[in-house]
C-alpha cells in the first residue's frame, strides 16, 4: 500500500505524517483545520468536524485511492469513531492498522482493562467499584487511591483531572463531585505513587502473524506524582517491563501499533501494566531514532535499522512548563538548572523540530513565546 489515511491532527498525527513520508508513502490527514497536524507540508489535509461522523464518512469515502490505503487514528477520540462506522471502515478502506472491536472496547476503558488484566492474571493495580451514582466506590478503598476518567477526555474541556492521588474519604467526595458535575466516570485504583517509581512506556506493534517489534521508553519528565504526559523521555533496557507488555499484547490478540505503560514499584520490585493505548503516542517518534520501525514493519515496509541506537525524546514546552511552573522540578529544587539545561542539551529526538518540515515547529515556538511574554509582563 502506498496511500495512509490518518484520522485526527494531533501531535501524534505530525509524528505519524513525518514517519509515513519516511516510508515514502502518500499521507492524507483529516482533522479539523486548526490542528497542528495541518500544518505539515508532508500530508495533504482535509478540513472536517472531528465529531461528525458522517462528515468523516464522508471524507473518508471521497478519498480517491481509499480501497487500497491504510487506515490509522490518532487518538481515543479517533478510536471510538472507527468502533462505531467498524463495518462501513472496514467495507470501503483497505487496512485498518488497530485491533478488532473486542480488543478496542479493553483499551479504550481504563475499568475494563483492570479486570481484564486481572483475570489474565497480568499484575496490576488493585479496581475498586464507583456505584452508577458516581457517589460511592466499594469495597472500602485502602487510600492512597488514584482517580482519573474511564475514558481518555484529551481535548473534551470537563474540568475533571487526568489523574490525582487522593488520601481521604473527604477528598475522594469532593473530587467523585467533580466528576458527577463533569457527567464523567471515574475509575479508582490502588496508588502506587511512591518515592523510586519508574514510569516505563513500551511501544509495540503485531501484525496477526504474531510477530512484534517494540521499544522500550522511561518517562523521566515529569515526576510520577504530577500525573501528566510525558514532556521528556528517553529509551532503556527494560526486559521485565517489555516482558510484562509482550504478554498482555499476545494474550489481547493485538493486531496495531499500542503503548502500554507500565509502572515499576520499588517497594515490591513489581512491575505493573497501567494502560494500554491502541494506537501510537506522542513519542512515537523515539521508536524511529531508536533504529525500530513499527510503521513500516506493520505495512511491510520495514527500513532495515542497522544498530540500534539510544535515543532522549524532548517536548521543550512541556518540559519548560514541568520545570518551572510552581511545581516545577527546577523551582522546586528537585533538580538544578544546570542538570535541567544538561538534559535538555542531550536530546536528539523533537516534538515538534524536523528539517523537512519546519511549519508545525515555528508555529509551536510563537505560540510559546507569547506564553513566555504574556506570564512576565
Amino acid at each position: 500500500m502506498n496511500e495512509l489515511i490518518i484520522l485526527g491532527g494531533s501531535l501524534t498525527a505530525l509524528a505519524l505524517i513525518r514517519d509515513a513520508h519516511r516510508l515514502g508513502l502518500n499521507v492524507t490527514v483529516l482533522c479539523a483545520p486548526e490542528q497542528i497536524a495541518g500544518l505539515s507540508r508532508l500530508a495533504t489535509q482535509i478540513a472536517v468536524d472531528e465529531r461528525d461522523d458522517a462528515a468523516l464518512r464522508e471524507a473518508i469515502g471521497k478519498l480517491p485511492n481509499v480501497r487500497s490505503s491504510a487506515l490509522i487514528c490518532d487518538s481515543d477520540r479517533m478510536l471510538r469513531f472507527l468502533r462505531r462506522q467498524r463495518a462501513w471502515i472496514d467495507a470501503h478502506v483497505g487496512q485498518v492498522l488497530h485491533p478488532g472491536d473486542d480488543a478496542l472496547e479493553i483499551c479504550l476503558d481504563k475499568a475494563a482493562c483492570g479486570w481484564w488484566c486481572r483475570a489474565q492474571e497480568i499484575p496490576t493495580p488493585i479496581t475498586y467499584e464507583v456505584d452508577d451514582a458516581l457517589t460511592r466506590v466499594s469495597p472500602p478503598p485502602e487510600f492512597p487511591i488514584l482517580i482519573r476518567p474511564e475514558e481518555t477526555q484529551h481535548g473534551s474541556g470537563r474540568d475533571v483531572p487526568k489523574a490525582m492521588e487522593l488520601h481521604n474519604d473527604d477528598d475522594l467526595a469532593i473530587v467523585l463531585a467533580r466528576f458527577r458535575a463533569a457527567d464523567v466516570r471515574p475509575v479508582v485504583n490502588e496508588s502506587l505513587l511512591c518515592v523510586g517509581l519508574r514510569q516505563f512506556s513500551i511501544g509495540v506493534a503485531r501484525r496477526a502473524d504474531g510477530e512484534t517489534r517494540s521499544v522500550c521508553v522511561e518517562k523521566l519528565r515529569p515526576l510520577p506524582h504530577h500525573c501528566a504526559a510525558g514532556s521528556y523521555v528517553r529509551t532503556v533496557d527494560a526486559p521485565a517491563a517489555r516482558d510484562l507488555a509482550l504478554n498482555a499484547i499476545d494474550a489481547l490478540d493485538y493486531i496495531g501499533i499500542a503503548e502500554l505503560e507500565i509502572l515499576h514499584d520499588p517497594n515490591t520490585g513489581r512491575h505493573h501494566l497501567i494502560e494500554i493505548n491502541a494506537r501510537p503516542w506522542a513519542q512515537y517518534p523515539i521508536a524511529a531514532r531508536a533504529g525500530v520501525d513499527l510503521l513500516g514493519f506493520l505495512l511491510d515496509r520495514e527500513r532495515n535499522p542497522g544498530r540500534p541506537s539510544r535515543a532522549t525524546w524532548i517536548d521543550f514546552g512541556a518540559d519548560l512548563h514541568f520545570a518551572f511552573s510552581d511545581q516545577g522540578v527546577v523551582r522546586g529544587r528537585e533538580m538544578s538548572l544546570f542538570t535541567w539545561l544538561g538534559s535538555v542539551l542531550r536530546a536528539n529526538c523533537y516534538a515538534y523540530w524536523d528539517s523537512q518540515d519546519r511549519a508545525p515547529f515555528w508555529h509551536q515556538t510563537r505560540n510559546l513565546m507569547t506564553q513566555i511574554f504574556k506570564a512576565l509582563f
